[in-house]
Formats: structure tokens, sequence, C-alpha cells
């Protein structure tokens, strides 16, 4: 099972308890500022001291095309990410927002462990998640999956919810 959240949940959740026997991919900022975030270096802190499972970090932006100057993630992160998620059953995918970042790569994760990628786009939720393009090219690269069908099916799903509601809010 692959749960996506944003960090903050994450550290609810680690404060709770309900984070225990989870491992967690943590997507983070390249940005050194970032790291020294007191939320950060608390789930660093749980990963140490067995609140959590293992921990894996990986560095890059939240963009979805090569730009100069910017850390946009590479093939090498995903197989990171895949290499990591064999043989784990619970991991928590986690960035600041829990909406781009760690829904491609939690769908990616599911997609190779289930080898259905029409499937595995149901740990995302449409009302929440809008899943990195860049990251799930890479994911299908990797995978020689069609991992991008599914995806855009799953933001016209995303837009008509969202259509909806903003027509709602109008009447």
């Amino acid at each position: 099972m692959t749960k996506v959240m944003s960090a903050n949940a994450l550290l609810a959740e680690i404060r709770v308890g309900d984070s225990d026997g989870w491992d967690v991919i943590s997507l983070r900022e390249p940005d050194p500022e970032w790291a020294r975030l007191s939320l950060y270096q608390e789930i660093d802190g749980a990963a140490r001291f067995g609140r959590l499972g293992d921990l894996l970090v990986l560095t890059f932006e939240d963009i979805d095309h090569d730009m100069p100057g910017r850390f946009p993630p590479a093939r090498d992160d995903v197989r990171r990410a895949l290499e990591w998620a064999r043989g784990r059953d619970k991991i928590i995918v986690h960035c600041s927002a829990g909406i781009s970042r760690s829904a491609a790569i939690a769908y990616v994760i599911e997609a190779w462990r289930t080898g259905l990628p029409a499937q595995a786009i149901k740990v995302l939720s449409p009302l929440k998640h809008h899943p990195n393009r860049l990251i799930v090219s890479l994911g299908a690269e990797e995978l020689g999956l069609d991992l991008l069908t599914p995806v855009k099916k799953f933001e016209r799903e995303r837009r008509r919810l969202f259509m909806g509601a903003h027509s709602r809010s109008r009447s």
C-alpha cells in the first residue's frame, strides 16, 4: 500500500503514532534553507528514533521541464525510488504540499507493483492530486509502461470535478 501526503500531514501522523511501521520517501527542495525547516528535522528525527520505518530522501524541484539553474526530477530519482520500494509493503510518499511530486512517485511505484497503470492511478484522488508529468514520463521510460494515458484520463476527471464545483459555487 502506498499513501501520498504533505510534509505537515506526515508530521501529524508521526505525532499521533499513525506512522509506525511505514517506510517514507521524502521529496525535498534542493534549497538548503528547506533542509533547516523544523518539520523536516522532526521527520528525520522520527526516522532516526524508530517512529518511522526506513527513510529515503530525494531532492529535486517540482518542475516538469528542464530549466537553466533549476533542479528538475531525473530518471535516476525515479529509479532510486523504485529500487528502494522493492520489498516494502507500506510506503508513505510526501513532498511539501503532497500534490504533485509525491503523487507522481506514488503512482509510478503502484504501476510498477501492479503492472496495471489504470489500476495504479487509483492510489491518487482527483480532488487532491495533480501528478508531475515529468516524473510520470520518466517512470514510463523506466518501466516500459504507458503511464501517461491513465494520467490524462485522471486529469480530465479532475477538471470535470473542479469545473462542477466551480459552477455550483457560482449559483
